[in-house]
This record gives structure tokens, sequence and C-alpha cells, in this order.
């Protein structure tokens, strides 16, 4: 299988929407994902990121099935990619959904640069630690699991509330 050259590999930062296209350019046409024109704030907010903005406080709430969480897992691959040495916690409502989230983040990579290409990037590789050959690291957590002890740069929160009987729970709070 031949692929076509990436633009991921020029070794220029691309933006994120950028990157978002290139992670797809080897994809099936009916798999290919469409960036979300909704969700153009984390498109903003990935820019300021790559440009190594600091202090950033960001809540980002939109209803189901629009693409946040898609849009999330692609914001931490480009942070882990394009920031050497950023540490990320991305943090969902169970552990289940942590892997199915991590996941998605591997296919989307392999997607992109190839089996090869994962392995080199990504030599330290499992379902709740990947450590990046650029110093970089993602832990994937379910609320429910180890958290305490860990350091983040950037803490990505997505969906810690997955049942409507869950939102008045005193138990979550």
């Amino acid at each position: 299988e031949t692929r076509e050259a990436n633009p991921l590999d020029s070794g220029k930062v691309p933006t994120f929407k950028q990157f978002w296209a290139a992670a797809d350019k080897n994809r099936p046409n009916g798999l290919k994902r469409r960036f979300p024109d909704h969700l153009g704030a984390i498109a903003d907010l990935c820019s300021k990121i790559a440009k190594g903005a600091k202090d950033l406080r960001v809540t980002l709430s939109c209803p189901p099935r629009h693409g946040k969480s898609e849009a999330l897992v692609t914001l931490a691959l480009y942070c882990l990619l394009y920031k050497p040495g950023i540490n990320i916690i991305f943090i969902t409502g169970t552990q289940g959904l942590a892997k199915e989230l991590e996941q998605r983040a591997r296919w989307i990579l392999v997607d992109a640069f190839g089996e090869e290409g994962v392995s080199q990037l990504v030599p330290r590789m499992n379902t709740e630690k990947w450590a990046l050959s650029n110093s970089s690291v993602i832990n994937w957590r379910g609320r429910e699991g180890q958290i305490t002890g860990l350091t983040g740069h950037l803490i990505i929160c997505d969906d810690l509330i997955s049942r409507p009987e869950e939102v008045n729970s005193q138990a979550l709070v």
C-alpha cells in the first residue's frame, strides 16, 4: 500500500484545521471527518496553544452529538505532536469511555501516519498512558480512575456526566 505524501511530515506546524484535514487524507471517502464549523472556538484555542499561550482557562459546552469529543481528541493529538514536552490529562465520565476515546485517537494517528509512523511517534502506548518520542505525555482517565498525583499543562474534561440521573447526584458533588 502506498500512501500519499503527508503534509504533516513537512516539519512545519500546521493550523488545527490543516491538521484535521491532513489526518484524514488517507481515510476512505465515506469515513472522512469534516471539521464541524460550529466548533471553530476549538480551532482558535488550538492556535493559541500552538503559539505558546499560557494560563488559558476555557470551558466549552455544546449539546450531545455535535462533534465535541472528536474535536477534543484531535486537539489532544495536535498538542501532543506540536507542543513537545506537554503533559495532557484527558478525563471522561468512565474509564470505558476513556479507553474508547484513546482507541479513536490511535486510529486518527494511524490514518495520518501509518502503523510504522505511529510506533515511531509513540514508542510507549497503552490504553491509559502514551509517552511520545518528543517527551509529550497523555493520560487517559475516567473520573473514577487514578487522577491524583498526575500533573498536566492541559486538562481536558469531556462528558464527565454521562447519564441524566447523574446531573442531580449528590455523590458527584
